[in-house]
C-alpha cells in the first residue's frame, strides 16, 4: 500500500462521504457512505441500499458509481471512498473509513484501472490504487486469467473456475 499523505482534495472527499451518510443513515437501512471524484473533478455521493434478501443490497460505492454513469456519463474514477457510521448503541460515534469489499473492488477496477481508493491505514485513511485493492481480493492465478470486461459477477466466475482448477489438479 502506499501510505501517501492525504491532499486536501482527499481530505475533503472524505468529509463528502461523511456527510452523506449522516444526512442519510437509517440503522440496519443505510450505514455506509461513499463519495468519488471524477477525473474531470466533480464529486459524486451515495448510500448503501440494504434490502431484506441481502443479494439485493447495494454497495455505497456502487450507489455513487452508478450517479455517475447517469448525472454525466461517468468520466472515470479519480478518487473513491467508502465511510461507515457506527450504530447507535456505540460508545465511538466517529465515521471511519472502510475498505472496499470484493464486489465495490471489482467494479472500480472495471471502471477505472488507475483509480485511487483510499483505504483504513495504520496511523489512518491512506492510498491504495484500484489496481493494488483488486489484487488483495482475488488469487493471483484468478487475477492474471481476469478478461478485461464489464461482465456482471465475472469476479464470482473466475473465483470459481480457481476453486474447480485446483480441484482437478488434486486429482
Amino acid at each position: 500500500m502506499n501510505a501517501a499523505t492525504l491532499s486536501k482534495g482527499d481530505r475533503e472527499l472524505i468529509a463528502a462521504a461523511r456527510d452523506a451518510i449522516r444526512l442519510r443513515y437509517r440503522n440496519d437501512w443505510q450505514e455506509v457512505g461513499a463519495a468519488l471524484r471524477t477525473r474531470d473533478g466533480r464529486v459524486i455521493t451515495g448510500v448503501n441500499i440494504d434490502a431484506y434478501l441481502g443479494r439485493m443490497a447495494v454497495c455505497a460505492e456502487a450507489v455513487a458509481l452508478g450517479q455517475a454513469v447517469t448525472e454525466i456519463g461517468e468520466t472515470g474514477i479519480e478518487t473513491i471512498v467508502a465511510v461507515r457510521h457506527p450504530e447507535p448503541a456505540d460508545k465511538d460515534q466517529t465515521i471511519v473509513v472502510v475498505s472496499p469489499c470484493g464486489s465495490c473492488r471489482e467494479l472500480i477496477w472495471d471502471y477505472d484501472r488507475n483509480a485511487r481508493v483510499i483505504v483504513p491505514g495504520a496511523n489512518g485513511p491512506a492510498i491504495d490504487s484500484s489496481s493494488s485493492t483488486m489484487s488483495t481480493c482475488t488469487t493471483p492465478a484468478s487475477h492474471a486469467r481476469r478478461p478485461p470486461s464489464r461482465q456482471p459477477y465475472s469476479f464470482l466466475i473466475l473465483d470459481l473456475r480457481f476453486i474447480l482448477d485446483r480441484h482437478d489438479a488434486s486429482r
